[in-house]
């Protein structure tokens, strides 16, 4: 068995088809969670911060799938029908969102003050 390191991984035939279906549902994944935000209120619900690209969905009682195992076109789906279901959901910024969950993990953990 040889080093393959520097091998290139051989593409199928509708490798550029796929790549371009690829862009195309994520691009929709995009609008439908910016869509799903502002349904959701728009702001951080800790903080206040507004900028879009700083926002994520949180559940508020955690989360019991694994998102990593999805792509973001199929999580944002499933966002989608959480809510239709009832599901709480919540708008965090990227700071917010980590202090929840390093609060979730270790529950004497006290946020830094400054």
């Amino acid at each position: 068995m040889g080093n393959r390191r520097g091998t290139k991984k051989e593409r199928g035939p509708n490798w550029e088809r796929n790549r371009a279906k690829r862009q195309r549902d994520l691009a929709r994944a995009e609008v439908r969670c910016a869509e799903l935000i502002q349904t959701l209120g728009g702001v951080c619900v800790d903080c206040g911060e507004d900028r879009p690209e700083l926002l994520s969905v949180d559940h508020v009682d955690g989360i019991t799938w694994d998102r990593y195992a999805l792509r973001l076109d199929a999580r944002v789906g499933r966002y989608i029908r959480e809510h239709v279901e009832g599901v709480r959901l919540r708008v965090l910024c990227g700071v917010c969102n980590s202090r929840d969950g390093q609060a979730r993990q270790q529950p004497d953990y006290e946020p830094c003050p400054f």
